[in-house]
């Protein structure tokens, strides 16, 4: 007889997700899955139910969310300016400059 313990864990084939018995392992998989590529609408639609249901997931998606779009404006910020760094007014970076150049003179 089969072990049966693990094959709840393996995730189904594409296509084969039960949508409305959406475990989040699978939940979480589908938001990574949908940050690269559109969902099938069953599929949104499935996803966006156990969204609903569930604050972990709810919670995971917008992390996920989050470090995209923090990521993006990281990389805007350093096409833009060529620099980095965070994105310093020039007056504040020219005071924190000399401050260092005096503090090292002092020294």
């Amino acid at each position: 007889m089969p072990d049966r313990s693990t094959e709840a864990d393996d995730p189904p084939p594409p296509g084969k997700r039960n949508l409305l018995d959406l475990r989040c392992r699978h939940a979480t998989e589908m938001i990574s899955d949908s940050m690269d590529a559109p969902l099938r609408p069953a599929e949104r639609w499935g996803l966006g139910l156990h969204l609903l249901l569930c604050n972990s997931c709810r919670r995971y998606s917008a992390q996920l969310d989050f470090l995209r779009r923090a990521h993006r404006r990281a990389a805007e910020t350093e096409s833009v300016t060529g620099d980095p760094g965070p994105n310093l007014p020039a007056d504040l970076r020219r005071r924190i400059v000399t401050r260092l150049e005096d503090e090292l003179r002092a020294e």
